[in-house]
């Protein structure tokens, strides 16, 4: 299972981006022939890039793509993984710089026995190895 980042939905669905073709060409074969996971805060990070930086109809529309994939698992974030989180967050935001949200895929992706991690954001990555995760990164 590859648990996707915000960062590759809003490089995958906006063209403009110089990381929209490497990461196109990883999502396709992903969408094809991998399960995918987010949580629940990744939804609503893309889709505020995306009614950001598009029309509402088209950030809609791609938003509504995303989660009618029939591959995608998509992990609730509730008061467990809230603590989860906040134990990450403790964990590594002095001394690695991790932020929120990256603390709450860490968490998920710990909690939910995801094998890969799927980002371009170096700081998450660098803590997400400390925790023995597995990262791809379609750009590099």
């Amino acid at each position: 299972m590859l648990f996707i980042d915000a960062n590759i939905w809003c490089y995958y669905f906006d063209a403009r981006h110089p990381e929209h073709e490497p990461v196109k060409r990883f999502m396709r074969r992903a969408l094809l022939d991998e399960t995918l996971a987010v949580n629940t805060l990744i939804v609503v990070e893309a889709a505020h890039y995306l009614n950001r930086n598009l029309s509402r109809e088209e950030a809609r529309r791609k938003t509504d793509n995303l989660l009618t994939l029939e591959n995608l698992n998509v992990f609730d974030f509730d008061r467990e993984q809230l603590v989860k989180s906040l134990d990450v967050l403790n964990k590594y935001s002095s001394s690695h710089g991790l932020g929120g949200r990256d603390a709450t895929i860490i968490s998920t992706v710990k909690s939910h026995g995801v094998e890969r991690l799927v980002t371009h954001d170096k700081s998450l990555a660098r803590v997400a190895k400390l925790e023995s995760v597995n990262v791809l990164d379609p750009v590099n």
